[in-house]
């Protein structure tokens, strides 16, 4: 019998997600995400969204692994409007 590990097992996104690449530019994730790519641009220059410029370049690059980590992180959940501020 396999021991059970606690840390969150490893997402084989090659796999999972054969059509999304693991390097992506603002136009390819706008695609992705149904958003336009001034959104995406917008949201890495004010740090909504993980990305990462190298010195000098001006266009974004984004990373799978971290996008797919920020939806989860991110994600939508309807309770919360359930919830009344006290």
């Amino acid at each position: 019998m396999s021991e059970v590990s606690e840390e969150s097992p490893q997402i084989t996104y090659e796999k999972w997600y054969p059509d999304v690449p693991p390097v992506m530019d603002s136009q390819e994730l706008a695609d992705l995400l149904s958003a336009s790519d001034q959104v995406i641009r917008t949201w890495a220059r004010e740090g909504v969204i993980p990305s990462h410029r190298a010195p000098g370049a001006r266009k974004f690059k984004f990373l799978r692994h971290e996008i797919f980590e920020w939806l989860v992180e991110n994600r939508y959940d309807p309770q919360d409007d359930n919830q009344t501020s006290t």
